[in-house]
């Protein structure tokens, strides 16, 4: 059962992206949606393969596509794979750029041209992170202009 506090979180999340979703009057068809979370897997070498295996793949233009590497291999997943797949973080803070080690921030992830993050994993929700921090992270991240999987 939610707070009264987490409701409200949840409540302007939803506003936030029902506002993001009627923001344009442009109806386009659904695409299916093929979304790849790395975790904490990888090595330089195993990244490199994926990119080149991935920019020589023919793709349907009927699908999106989103990797999500993990953080340290973000950027340079972002600068060399090809445009029509997305890159996404796998997580964000709920505020802009600051002292909190550890986190990165959705001006961060602009910055770097990435266009997803997945927030609210199961496995950080396991580790105790709260509906209201979800609601935080999932509106800080709309309002950056962010896609978001939840």
């Amino acid at each position: 059962m939610l707070s009264n506090s987490a409701r409200v979180a949840v409540a302007q999340s939803a506003k936030a992206g029902a506002r993001a979703f009627h923001a344009s009057s442009k109806v386009e068809a659904r695409k299916f949606f093929v979304g790849g979370n790395w975790k904490c897997n990888g090595s330089v070498s195993q990244v490199n393969s994926l990119i080149s295996m991935l920019n020589q793949s023919t793709l349907s233009t009927d699908t999106e596509v989103v990797v999500c590497p993990s953080q340290v291999y973000l950027q340079g997943v972002q600068e060399k794979l090809r445009g029509d797949v997305g890159v996404g973080a796998q997580d964000c803070w709920m505020q802009g750029n600051g002292a909190f080690t550890g986190e990165t921030s959705a001006d961060m992830l602009n910055d770097m041209g990435v266009g997803w993050v997945v927030i609210g994993h199961s496995e950080r929700r396991g580790k105790g992170e709260s509906n209201i921090e979800v609601a935080k992270k999932a509106k800080y991240a709309l309002d950056k202009g962010l896609s978001i999987m939840a």
